[in-house]
């Protein structure tokens, strides 16, 4: 039977357990937490005592983690979010510090629910302090599991992949190839791909949900990739690159419609040459500013899913 844990487990018992258990090794972690290796050897021993069984494997790659350490570093998350929101309601009541929210969007399609929610809150809160950023995938996600951000708005493409965040779907949409004759299905693009391939495309860098899709739809017919892409990490002034240049470009229907583009009919029944896009909303389940970040979805939810008239 483990001892009373909160009679015997100390913070730095968790910290020196969730650093092995980020880096795989006691040498990377002494040196990142400024300690001696056999002081946190001592200290994953002590850890290991008091709970009566094993956190780590000792191989030679490494100390690989158990499945009991998986959950002793889940539940070390929790109590570290719990101590930041205490120390921050701390400050609030001692110095009246104002709230603050940071709103991150790579999601063009769900910029104007953004900034919609972020002035109601505003409204709300008149002391609030907020910061809005546009930012690409890749940052906004490490961003939001490191508390840079409070919540994301963000294409949901394999954000299962991130256990640490909440997300909520707000936009579902279908994507499009866009030229200057017109509009057309993948499908027709891709049917015509010997054509289409030679031509100038404009797309988003690697590691945008649209782009990392068409890739793999390219892939799955034993197509290559476009011979000439110029690369953005913005969907926004891509117009006149894209007249300059008489490129192709990849877009969905929302952005066709805010822009005044007529859609092709097309069957509401995907297939396979279809991509669809989940976009929404992404927050860290365990954030110290929680409370804060669910009264802004409060709002996006309103504004998303309208109250109709009586």
């Amino acid at each position: 039977m483990p001892a009373n844990l909160d009679q015997y487990l100390k913070l730095r018992h968790l910290r020196v357990v969730t650093e092995i258990f980020n880096t795989g090794h006691i040498s990377v972690a002494s040196a990142n937490l400024g300690l001696t290796p056999p002081a946190i050897s001592k200290a994953c021993a002590e850890i290991e005592a008091i709970i009566g069984h094993k956190l780590f494997d000792r191989t030679r790659s490494g100390m690989v983690p158990t499945d009991l350490c998986h959950l002793l570093v889940r539940s070390s998350g929790i109590i570290t979010a719990e101590l930041r929101k205490l120390s921050a309601e701390i400050q609030d009541n001692l110095f009246n510090t104002p709230q603050s929210l940071t709103i991150g969007y790579q999601s063009p399609s769900l910029s104007a629910i953004a900034m919609h929610a972020a002035g109601v809150l505003r409204q709300q809160i008149p002391a609030l302090r907020l910061k809005i950023m546009q930012i690409d995938r890749a940052s906004l996600l490490d961003g939001l599991q490191q508390d840079r951000y409070d919540i994301g708005f963000i294409a949901l493409h394999q954000i299962e992949n991130f256990p640490a965040l909440s997300s909520q779907i707000l936009l579902d949409e279908r994507c499009f190839a866009v030229s200057l004759e017109g509009t057309m299905s993948l499908s027709a693009a891709l049917d015509n791909w010997a054509d289409f391939r030679l031509r100038n495309w404009v797309l988003p860098i690697p590691g945008f949900a649209i782009r990392d899709r068409f890739e793999s739809l390219l892939a799955s017919r034993n197509l290559y990739s476009p011979a000439n892409v110029i690369e953005l990490n913005s969907a926004y002034d891509a117009r006149p690159l894209i007249v300059a240049c008489n490129a192709m470009t990849i877009a969905t229907n929302t952005m066709l419609s805010n822009a005044g583009v007529t859609l092709p009919s097309f069957s509401h029944d995907p297939t396979d040459d279809d991509i669809l896009l989940a976009s929404g909303v992404v927050w860290r389940t365990h954030s110290p500013n929680l409370g804060i970040i669910e009264r802004f979805r409060k709002i996006v939810e309103a504004w998303a899913n309208p109250i109709p008239p009586g």
